[in-house]
């Protein structure tokens, strides 16, 4: 059974999808995946996580952009304008204060109030940012860390959480396409 986050990516990229007018044909969305995180600071690495599997088992596609944009995410701002997303989707560790490695979605209106934990800006200042500048439509799928220990590797339950959403993502834009 899906998770709830991907249903709901799932219902998000389908509501996209357009009717490109030749004989019937489906266009489908252009898609950011944003990974959000410090590499060296155990469970924070879950952005940059997913989105290195996803660029590594991803075929690459016209509508989908895959960015490691590590702790310095508005640096990101100018590739972001020129691929012209429909949809930027962040993926970043947030305290939501639920169990270790537990995973959500958040829509761009519930972020407000979450706090990232080694980047700025916190993940509703750079939505809305974004949304502002791309006139697309933002979400996060953030997982709840633990250790946030400098020089050290991902927990097992975070690092299993971004190897669960990677292969749920390929998935969903398997099915979509």
């Amino acid at each position: 059974m899906p998770s709830s986050w991907s249903r709901q990516l799932s219902q998000e990229l389908k509501s996209l999808v357009k009717n490109d007018g030749d004989a019937g044909a489906q266009k489908l969305p252009r898609v950011a995946f944003m990974g959000i995180g410090n590499e060296f600071k155990a469970d924070d690495s879950f952005g940059p996580l997913v989105v290195e599997r996803l660029s590594a088992s991803l075929p690459r596609s016209e509508n989908i952009l895959i960015l490691n944009a590590g702790t310095a995410p508005e640096n990101f701002s100018g590739t972001l304008r020129r691929f012209n997303p429909d949809l930027v989707v962040m993926i970043d560790a947030v305290d939501m204060q639920k169990e270790v490695g537990n995973v959500a979605w958040v829509d761009y209106d519930s972020l407000e109030g979450m706090s990232a934990f080694t980047h700025a800006p916190a993940p509703a200042m750079l939505a809305g940012f974004l949304r502002d500048e791309l006139r697309c439509r933002i979400a996060l799928i953030g997982a709840q860390p633990g250790s946030l220990e400098f020089d050290q590797p991902a927990s097992e339950t975070v690092a299993a959480s971004a190897y669960r959403v990677a292969v749920e993502i390929m998935e969903i834009l398997k099915n979509i396409s």
